[in-house]
């Protein structure tokens, strides 16, 4: 099976478990915003940008 064709739990369950902590905890910030229809408007896109770099930046450092 070719990477196009994985679904996305597929291509996270082969995916690392240094991935996997970063991609779920990525995922969790996303939670958090679901309930702003449009975050720009709210002023909220900066925010989430920077707490996913954050979470990046945090494993890349590992």
């Amino acid at each position: 099976m070719n990477e196009r064709s994985k679904s996305p739990k597929e291509v996270l369950d082969s995916a690392s478990p240094r991935v996997k902590k970063a991609v779920n905890e990525i995922l969790k910030q996303e939670q958090e915003f679901q309930g702003y229809k449009n975050t720009a408007s709210a002023g909220k896109d900066k925010e989430i940008a920077q707490r996913i770099r954050q979470v990046i930046e945090r494993e890349y450092q590992r």
